[in-house]
C-alpha cells in the first residue's frame, strides 16, 4: 500500500477508505512475457476499511473484491455511466 486518504464516514455512518496500491509483475500475453507495473486507487467500506486504515504504508497486501463503475450507484435514470472503474476491496491479508 502506498497511501490512503484517511478513514471517513458516509452520511449513514459506514466507514469508507480510498487508498493507493502499486503492483509489479510478469504476465504472459501472446506467448510472451511482459513486465507490468501500475498504481491504482481502491476503495473499501465497513470493517474492511477500518482494518486497512491501520495498515502501515509500504505493507504488501493480498486483495480481493469486485470491480464497479466509479460513482455508478448514484447515476440518474438514463444517464451514461463513467468509463472509469474502481476496485472495491472486500477482503485482504498482509503478506
Amino acid at each position: 500500500m502506498l497511501n490512503n486518504t484517511g478513514l471517513r464516514r458516509t452520511p449513514a455512518g459506514v466507514a469508507t477508505l480510498r487508498f493507493t496500491v502499486a503492483h509489479a509483475g510478469m504476465q504472459t500475453e501472446a506467448d510472451r512475457q511482459r513486465q507490468v507495473e501500475m498504481e491504482m486507487e481502491l476503495t473499501a467500506f465497513g470493517v474492511v476499511a477500518e482494518a486497512i486504515a491501520k495498515v502501515e504504508q509500504g505493507t504488501t497486501l493480498n486483495l480481493a473484491g469486485f470491480i464497479d463503475r466509479k460513482g455508478g450507484r448514484h447515476l440518474a435514470q438514463g444517464a451514461t455511466a463513467t468509463a472509469q472503474l474502481e476496485l472495491h476491496v472486500t477482503e485482504f491479508a498482509r503478506n
